[in-house]
């Protein structure tokens, strides 16, 4: 696959059909959007998205390169992340849809029926019907996919996972939510206090994260998957200076990952991380949560 961080530095040898959207990533409202786009696809072009991009308060749902794996495991060739930037704001919208004819070869469009682009917005659907013949490029509108009545969102999944219900964002997702990074040297207490070496990881400063908390989790690392139990947070019971991570028990393994490129997806959430009076305390919670993970897990 094929990444450009600048719409105006992206282009493309081939004919492209273009998926249009914000894609903070991918989840089942856009379903029936990359089932027609890989339906083109098959027509003979290359397969593009461009993800418009903003600076979001709470975090997004997909760092760049976790976004860029989404859509290459379905089959997309061209991933242009499009920021928000005084050109892209002011650039008419029309002269957008030229732009992504002359640089991309777009020759049609997969958009959902609420798409918005162009100055003040004024690019949408009907533009894209009306206008895209004019300059020889089809489109197909699609409709997002609901659940309990509403338009399944990015929005309404980034308010699922920063309130905590992670099982009713992953069933909105389709696939349960994670956090990328390489597996490093943490502070060693999992193993000389708790005797439970931990695999730690840095989420990605842009990433939207779940409540602080255990959950339990099953962690891919080159292509084997362990189940496990993860701290998300800054360990207060054990440490007087606050710092972010992921930390990791895997049930079924005993080895060195470090260096290694993990990928932990959250399925259940236990409990809030809060400190606990004394270390002993925390350890029998932590044998209390551990039993619980092996039931669930089954190990």
């Amino acid at each position: 696959m094929r990444i450009f961080t600048e719409l105006t530095k992206a282009v493309s040898e081939e004919e492209t059909v273009l998926a249009l959207g914000k894609f903070d990533g991918i989840h089942l409202g856009h379903e029936l959007l990359l089932s027609e786009l890989l339906k083109e696809k098959e027509k003979g072009y290359a397969a593009a998205v461009i993800a418009f991009t903003m600076d979001l308060a709470e975090g997004r749902l997909s760092a760049t390169e976790e976004k860029a794996e989404l859509f290459e495991r379905i089959g997309v060739d061209l991933l242009i992340e499009c920021p928000f930037t005084e050109e892209i704001k002011h650039m008419e919208a029309m002269d957008f849809l030229r732009l992504l004819k002359t640089k991309l070869r777009v020759s049609c469009i997969v958009a959902a029926d609420d798409v918005s682009f162009g100055y003040r917005r004024l690019g949408n659907a009907a533009l894209l019907r009306t206008a895209g013949p004019k300059l020889q490029l089809r489109s197909v509108i699609v409709t997002k996919r609901k659940e309990e009545g509403r338009d399944i969102s990015s929005t309404w999944i980034r308010k699922e996972l920063s309130e905590g219900r992670i099982e009713h964002a992953n069933r909105l997702l389709g696939y349960p939510y994670f956090l990328t990074g390489e597996v490093i040297h943490g502070t060693g207490l999992g193993k000389k206090f708790f005797h439970r070496p931990t695999l730690n990881l840095i989420p990605h400063k842009d990433k939207l994260l779940p409540p602080y908390g255990v959950y339990l989790t099953e962690t891919e690392i080159g292509g084997r998957v362990f189940s496990g139990i993860s701290n998300l947070g800054v360990k207060p019971t054990v440490s007087d200076v606050p710092a972010l991570g992921l930390e990791t028990h895997l049930l079924d393994y005993q080895g060195n990952l470090y260096g290694e490129l993990a990928k932990t997806s959250f399925l259940r959430f236990l409990r809030k991380e809060r400190k606990f009076s004394s270390q002993e305390e925390l350890r029998a919670q932590i044998e209390e949560d551990t039993l619980f993970a092996k039931h669930y897990f089954g190990v």
